[in-house]
């Protein structure tokens, strides 16, 4: 029996996806189980559990597949709870160490990465008998390479402050960034990642901070070309792989078949690091001011059937942050016109649109911008964009008071919930991102912190609030599950320390009509970024008949968690909260993929039969609407 085990069997769907065991087992093989984050958290708790209890269960592969598919999925705070389990545990292991410090960087807190990669580093020997030599090897450049992640990532926030920047600190961090990439790549030529930023960022090095006339730097140029020689011979050398495999087909040969596959698989490995060779080799050219190869090489990377979209989230922000590409201003140069080229097609991988703070608000100085980008175009028109603009300003970023970015939520009047006449603002937000009842992996209220970037202009940070106090909080269950009896709607709300800039939604406790053309949109800070709009595919498929739970098929990420959820109107009808690929479906027997949201109807009839004490008293009973009325 699996340390695992509980002796209960489940039943393949939603019961399955809600007994924590089973989730836990599932994650082993590399099931994904669908972004509902108290779910993934309460089976991260079992495997913690049984790390801390076994000395074998689960093994270091399964353990290495898990964090790995955990940074993939950008759960990065579930990939820290793993590998700390398992480094505390005393089965050490550099591969899980390596995407312990790699989930650190993503979760902003460098310090603790810095601190992790040079235990790792200066680690002399590894309990396990599956740590290779090689693997030692591999792990150990890229740990130095996470050193100049790190430092190249103190460059970008030194660099980018609109005041008080001082320069010889971000020069520092520069520099520290080039020599560890520089020393790697020196040391094996074939680690084109390492060489590919140590380019970049010489290059940068060169612009912000010239050197002498008579001191000419060109050791890019050199750089770059031997990275696209070598590069060129590794796609020449995949691409002719590929068709001596395909024309040595053993045919009905069971045993040279079983050989076959092995080689198929090898092959199929090595493809999935081609869209990185492909974007290294975008941007080479990029360094030589080849623009016309930088962009077939783009095109490329683009069309490749491996690339993901947080591939190209990573080339978008190397050509924003790095380069300077502007991706709203495609004329200015190769670099933004990469970048506008990638954002287009992001926009179309994430069904979204992605806005940095510094975009929007360029967008809402500069209606010239607005007018180019957007003007005639189906999905995105002007008017569209400048009133979702409006609404953004009363949207906020959740974080915990370390800087971990966990979620979304937003501002209502509270006279639109308990239906009492106040003009009091309050946030909206998901029990399982703030919460004082309990839930797993959600972060107290006094140590939760809030920022609406776009209230800000061009001020950073944008000021932070806190919250005041806790009016109502519901922890999450009965997701999926279609006319849940009980009344927990994984929903939180509270009032702020000081008034934000925002307003109020506008809200709407009907529901929009079911047809093929009914959409909805959902606006939040998918893995603590950036502003992402999704508007294309928006589809609304079902809502349940209280209403309490609606879902849809607009893409969204983690992060996007207690982001407001509107209708054609732009009026909010729910809050996002969770997806699946397997949901029970709300209208008949099935399962489908979609998202869910909590219906705002549900919470406002939840606040008006308790409201808070002290309280005003209700003008508005709390049978006195019908959320489904016409």
């Amino acid at each position: 029996m699996s340390v695992f085990d509980d002796g209960n069997a489940s039943e393949p769907g939603e019961a399955d996806t809600n007994a924590p065991n089973a989730a836990a087992e599932r994650l082993l093989k590399g099931e994904w189980i669908g972004d509902i984050e108290w779910v993934l958290a309460e089976a991260v708790q079992v495997l913690v559990t049984a790390i801390q209890k076994s000395a074998s269960e689960p093994d270091v592969g399964q353990a290495r597949k898990l964090v790995r598919l955990f940074n993939d999925r950008l759960h990065f705070g579930l990939t820290c709870r793993i590998a700390k389990a398992w480094q505390q545990a005393d089965r050490r292991d550099i591969t899980i160490g390596n995407r312990h410090a790699q989930a650190l960087i993503n979760l902003r807190r460098l310090e603790d990465a810095e601190t992790l990669i040079n235990e790792l580093l200066e680690t002399q020997e590894w309990p396990d008998a599956a740590v290779s030599p090689e693997t030692i090897a591999f792990e150990t450049a890229e740990l130095y390479g996470l050193l100049g992640r790190i430092a190249k990532d103190r460059f970008v926030r030194e660099a980018e402050r609109p005041e008080g920047c001082r320069p010889d600190h971000a020069r520092q961090w520069l520099r520290q960034a080039i020599h560890h990439y520089h020393e790697q790549y020196d040391a094996d030529e074939t680690r084109y990642r390492h060489g590919i930023n140590a380019l970049a960022l010489l290059i940068r090095e060169r612009t912000d901070f010239p050197p002498p006339s008579a001191m000419p730097d060109d050791r890019t140029d050199g750089l770059a070309t031997g990275l696209i020689a070598m590069l060129i011979e590794k796609v020449s050398a995949h691409r002719d792989a590929g068709k001596a495999l395909e024309s040595s087909h053993p045919g009905d040969d069971v045993a040279a078949g079983l050989a076959w596959s092995v080689r198929r698989d090898q092959w199929n490995r090595e493809a999935g690091d081609m869209p990185w060779v492909l974007a290294t080799l975008s941007e080479a050219h990029l360094a030589l001011g080849e623009c016309d190869a930088a962009e077939l090489w783009l095109c490329r990377f683009i069309n490749h059937a491996d690339t993901r979209p947080f591939d190209l989230g990573s080339y978008v922000r190397q050509l924003t942050e790095i380069w300077r590409g502007d991706p709203l201003r495609a004329e200015k140069d190769c670099a933004s016109r990469l970048a506008h080229i990638l954002s287009l097609r992001q926009q179309a991988a994430t069904q979204g649109l992605a806005l940095s703070a510094a975009q929007a608000q360029d967008l809402r100085e500069n209606p010239g911008v607005l007018e180019k980008n957007f003007s005639g175009q189906s999905t995105f028109s002007v008017a569209t964009v400048r009133h979702v603009l409006r609404i953004c300003e009363s949207i906020g970023c959740v974080s915990s008071d370390n800087g971990r970015r966990i979620g979304t939520g937003f501002l209502i009047e509270r006279g639109e919930l308990w239906g009492d006449g106040s003009r009091e603002l309050v946030f909206v937000t998901n029990a399982h991102v703030i919460s004082d009842c309990g839930v797993p992996n959600s972060i107290p209220s006094r140590r939760a912190r809030i920022q609406f970037e776009l209230d800000s202009g061009r001020v950073a940070p944008p000021p932070e609030y806190r919250v005041k106090e806790v009016l109502y909080c519901s922890p999450p269950r009965g997701s999926f599950i279609p006319n849940y009896p009980g009344t927990d709607l994984d929903l939180c709300v509270v009032t702020l320390d000081t008034r934000p800039n925002g307003e109020g939604l506008a809200i709407n406790l009907k529901m929009p009509d079911l047809g093929p053309r009914a959409k909805v949109y959902v606006v939040g800070h998918p893995k603590g970024g950036g502003l992402q709009i999704s508007l294309h595919d928006s589809l609304l498929l079902s809502y349940d008949g209280i209403p309490r739970l609606i879902h849809y098929r607009t893409p969204t990420e983690p992060g996007n968690s207690g982001s407001p959820v509107f209708n054609e109107d732009w009026e909010v009808i729910g809050v996002h909260h969770a997806g699946s690929p397997c949901a029970n479906r709300l209208d008949r027997a099935g399962t489908y993929e979609a998202n869910e949201g909590i219906a705002l109807a549900a919470l406002c009839l939840a606040l008006r039969k308790n409201p808070p004490a002290p309280a005003l008293s209700p003008t508005l009973p709390s049978d006195s609407f019908s959320p489904t009325a016409p």
